[in-house]
This record gives structure tokens, C-alpha cells and sequence, in this order.
């Protein structure tokens, strides 16, 4: 027997054995990483940016069904000095819908509910983008509603400004592109609320769809950033200008940051005007 041709036959089928070990040992990996991943998006659900619109909703309420139950997910403090906190008010998507019994009273005086399904049972829920905000007052104990309509909010930013604290947020009022949903296409409206006044401005700009904004450094004063919807569709598209403005925190008074003149001279430079 050729002792060589052994050794070779030998390594060959311990190089097999340790492809399939390794092969083996591979799969078990992903198939253990897939369980992970699949028990961690149980527990905790996907946020996303969806809220059904204005008009789908009046309808499941006229159809006596509720699809989302409001939830309070967050607590944050937002001024030290006059102890006011944030809670957003979010949702959980039903999976199983709910029959909203417009006749019988619960012992609060809300509505009573009639589940669809069995008691201490669990469900795969999802969690939502806002759809209101309340603050909380530690000293006095008061708790004060932020929108009397129905919103979308798709951020929250909480700023320092001149030692006063802001909250602005990017809130969605209509389903403008019409897709049944109130999202990040449709457009959105910036918000500021001050702890110093508690007061609720809307930061209105027609035919336009708040991006991101930019706060002058020791100044009262924001520059924002807007996507024109110039084709009058209901949404900011790629093809579309972006244009900015600023805001003054203590007038009130929005502004074009580029004023007409220097921006036509702009766009001539560009189509080779001159």
C-alpha cells in the first residue's frame, strides 16, 4: 500500500469532514441569530411613520372600529428651572381590532370596549409616530394638551435657546399626497412651544414642506429649510427646489432669507442669462 496516497486520501477526507463541520457550524449561527432577531423585533417593536388619515379614520370610527390605542412610551424633562416635562402621546397598532360601543358607558364615563380576542393573550403590536403631546407641570401638578386636532408628528426636537427652552416639531396636519396615510411624504408644518410663554405657534410657509432648520447662534432666530412643492402634487419630489427662511422666535415673523431679486440674478447666472 502506498503509505503516501493514504496520507493524501486522509487529509482530502478530514478537509471534507472540516467544510461540513464549518458549513454546519455556519448555519446553526444564522439560524440562532435569525431567532434572536425574530424574539427582539417581538419584544421590541419596529417604530415607523405611519398614521391612517383624517379621512380613513372618520371612517373606521363611523364603522365602530378602533385600529390604534393611544400610549405614553416617554417621560423627559425639558426645563430644569420651571420643572416641565414632555410626554408624547404615541399608539399601538391593534392587531386585533377593537368595536367601539357607542352606547354603553364605562364606569369613567369613557367608552366601553368589546376585544376581539382572548383575555391575557399576547399579540405582535406596533408602535407608532406621535399623534399628540402633553407637558407636564411637577409643581403644580397640571398637564396641559398640546393639539385639540388630529396630528401626525414625526420629530420632536427640544432646544436651548437664549436660556429658554423649545419645542419644535415637525407635524403632520393633512394626507396631502393622498395615500391613506399621514407620513414623512406628506407635508409637514414646524411647531415651536416655549416654556417661557406656553404658547403653541405654527410656523405656517404655503405650498411648502418643512425639511430641517438651523438656529443663529446667540440669537432668538432660526433659518429654516423648505422643499416647494411646485408642481402642486402634495409633495416635496427629488426634482424640486429647496428654498430657506428665517424665523424670529420673538416676532413671530417669517421671512425669505434670499430675497427675490438676488435669487432671479441667481437662476439667470444658471440658465446663461448673461
Amino acid at each position: 500500500m502506498n503509505i503516501e496516497k493514504v496520507k493524501n486520501y486522509n487529509q482530502k477526507i478530514l478537509a471534507i469532514l472540516g467544510s461540513l463541520g464549518i458549513l454546519l457550524l455556519v448555519v446553526l449561527i444564522l439560524m440562532t441569530l435569525q431567532e434572536f432577531l425574530r424574539t427582539f423585533s417581538y419584544r421590541h417593536p419596529q417604530q415607523n411613520q405611519e398614521i391612517v388619515s383624517n379621512e380613513k379614520a372618520q371612517e373606521n370610527y363611523k364603522n365602530n372600529k378602533r385600529t390604534h390605542q393611544i400610549s405614553f412610551e416617554n417621560f423627559e424633562l425639558i426645563d430644569t428651572a420651571r420643572g416641565i416635562y414632555l410626554i408624547p402621546v404615541s399608539q399601538t397598532a391593534l392587531e386585533i381590532k377593537e368595536f367601539i360601543s357607542k352606547k354603553e358607558k364605562s364606569s369613567e364615563g369613557g367608552l366601553a370596549l368589546m376585544a376581539n380576542y382572548k383575555r391575557n393573550q399576547d399579540f405582535l403590536y406596533n408602535y407608532e409616530s406621535y399623534n399628540n403631546a402633553l407637558l407636564y407641570d411637577s409643581r403644580s401638578g397640571a398637564v396641559t394638551q398640546l393639539f385639540d386636532k388630529r396630528v401626525s408628528i414625526n420629530r420632536i426636537y427640544v432646544e436651548k435657546i437664549k436660556d429658554i427652552s423649545y419645542v419644535f416639531m415637525a407635524v403632520t396636519k393633512d394626507d396631502t399626497d393622498k395615500d391613506g396615510i399621514m407620513d414623512e411624504q406628506d407635508f409637514k408644518t414646524l411647531y415651536v412651544f416655549s416654556t417661557a410663554d406656553n404658547k403653541l405657534k405654527e410656523i405656517r410657509s404655503d405650498r411648502t414642506d418643512f425639511n430641517t432648520y438651523y438656529i443663529l447662534k446667540d440669537k432668538e432666530q432660526l433659518v429654516i429649510k423648505y422643499g416647494l412643492d411646485k408642481n402642486n402634487d402634495g409633495t416635496h419630489g427629488w426634482d424640486e427646489p429647496l428654498i430657506m427662511k428665517t424665523y424670529s422666535l420673538v416676532t413671530g415673523k417669517l421671512e425669505n432669507l434670499i430675497d427675490k431679486k438676488l435669487n432671479d440674478t441667481l437662476q439667470g447666472l444658471l440658465d446663461g442669462k448673461n
